[in-house]
């Protein structure tokens, strides 16, 4: 029996199930380690840590502009410019993006904190990208 397995649940996010040697299944409260990525529950807390996170070897040659649109009631708008190897951070509307992740707030905050499948968040209307979907897929590489 595989020790991990996936389930999707019908809103779209994933939980992990990990199961004993016994055969029965490991309650989340009793596996070790995190259960997702982080725990931010603010928009602006997760693109502070998005900043912090960034991965300056997964950037090589990428200048692009991201600009962030989330909607809601901690609705923000924000922009990220790689060029260089680097990342900046701005709240705002960039003037010319290459992609543009509209979101609302509390599934951002759900797709950042591991809860939310990227791509199931994509196909069910829950993200929007307008741009380059090829790039927008690279936001996990870059950030998480």
């Amino acid at each position: 029996m595989d020790p991990h397995a996936l389930r999707i649940l019908t809103d779209g996010s994933i939980n992990t199930i990990r199961w004993h040697a016994t055969g029965r299944a490991v309650r989340p409260h009793m596996m070790k380690g995190p259960p997702h990525m982080t725990d931010t529950q603010t928009v602006a807390g997760v693109f502070q840590e998005m900043e912090g996170k960034f991965k300056a070897d997964k950037a090589a040659g990428i200048d692009a502009t991201f600009q962030f649109d989330i909607t809601g009631e901690d609705a923000a708008q924000y922009n990220a410019v790689i060029k260089d190897g680097a990342a900046t951070f701005t709240e705002g509307v960039a003037d010319n993006p290459t992609v543009t992740v509209i979101a609302g707030d509390q599934d951002w905050i759900r797709l950042v904190n591991g809860q939310l499948n990227p791509q199931m968040a994509f196909m069910t209307g829950k993200i929007k990208v307008k741009g380059d979907l090829a790039l927008a897929m690279k936001l996990g590489q870059l950030f998480l």
